[in-house]
């Protein structure tokens, strides 16, 4: 009968194993852009809540269960920050406040 073999180590970011860490589960942060004015778009989203990140007016919806996306003003157009959870995540942080976070980081460098 074959040895089993052991569970793949986690690999960090050169592909090197990284023993002792456990790689997080938690879906995609990402970011677009768009020409869309902010007005147009808050228009798309009825169960949007208005929200402001580090002086720029938005909104917030939570596009899905485990989805949540920001949208800002930029220039004459909009930015939109999407975090997500994988299913397979244990008790993952809230997509919102992940998204919030990474709107935070964004705003900084916007137009």
């Amino acid at each position: 009968m074959p040895t089993p073999r052991p569970p793949p180590q986690p690999r960090n970011r050169t592909g090197r194993t990284a023993p002792g860490r456990t790689p997080k589960r938690f879906g995609p942060t990402t970011s677009a852009s768009t020409s869309f004015p902010l007005e147009a778009i808050r228009k798309t989203r009825p169960s949007a809540t208005e929200t402001t990140v580090g002086g720029r007016t938005g909104i917030q919806d939570r596009t899905a269960d485990r989805e949540c996306e920001i949208v800002l003003t930029a220039g004459t157009g909009s930015v939109y920050i999407r975090a997500s959870d994988s299913p397979a995540a244990h008790n993952p942080p809230d997509p919102c406040t992940r998204a919030l976070e990474a709107a935070n980081v964004l705003v900084t460098g916007l137009p």
